[in-house]
């Protein structure tokens, strides 16, 4: 085993363990000793990877938003809204292939205001890409109003599917929500 595949097998049993705890107890009932504990590493080693408890909610974001950003930076011949289209159909694949991961995540975050927060700030990250890569074409702040409705269309698009226990046809949704802004006629 490499040294990154070894990195990555212990951040995802961490991950696993947090998220097995937080399912059973609650948030703000699991310690992060017992999480590494659980883990099978060390308090210290714990830290290393995840700074906050907080971060344990979300393990996959920088992952996620990094190869958002790739798809965004990708096709520079392309119009930045496609782009952004391409970008958007990639996060539901990506989505898609971890529906249960995803479930997880909505009850943990659903049950505590402190997570909602933390992924509305999240969310904030996703919309300045969007709002980047648009600005390239636009102005700033039409930009930054699109890439507004885009995340609030993708939020409400990712809640209806997990309400639905992800057996709605996620792409179905993100091609509704798509329909409802058209990105081809943006100017």
């Amino acid at each position: 085993m490499t040294r990154v595949t070894k990195r990555q097998a212990t951040r995802e049993r961490i991950a696993q363990a947090a998220f097995t705890l937080f399912l059973k107890r609650g948030f703000d009932a699991v310690t992060m000793d017992e999480i590494a504990e659980l883990a099978g590493v060390s308090r210290r080693t714990l830290f290393r990877y995840f700074p906050t408890k907080v971060e344990l909610v979300f393990p996959e974001h920088e992952r996620r938003l990094g190869l958002f950003q790739s798809v965004l930076a990708d096709a520079q011949e392309l119009p930045a809204r496609l782009r952004v289209q391409r970008a958007l159909l990639g996060l539901v694949q990506d989505c898609q292939d971890s529906s249960e991961h995803l479930l997880s995540q909505a009850q943990i975050i659903g049950e505590h205001p402190v997570l909602v927060a933390a992924e509305l700030s999240r969310d904030a990250q996703w919309e300045a890409a969007m709002a980047q890569t648009l600005a390239a074409e636009m102005p700033t702040l039409r930009a930054q109003m699109l890439a507004g409705a885009l995340g609030g269309l993708m939020r409400a698009v990712i809640r209806a599917w997990v309400a639905s226990d992800c057996s709605l046809p996620l792409s179905e949704l993100a091609e509704q929500a798509q329909a409802l802004i058209d990105l081809e006629s943006q100017p």
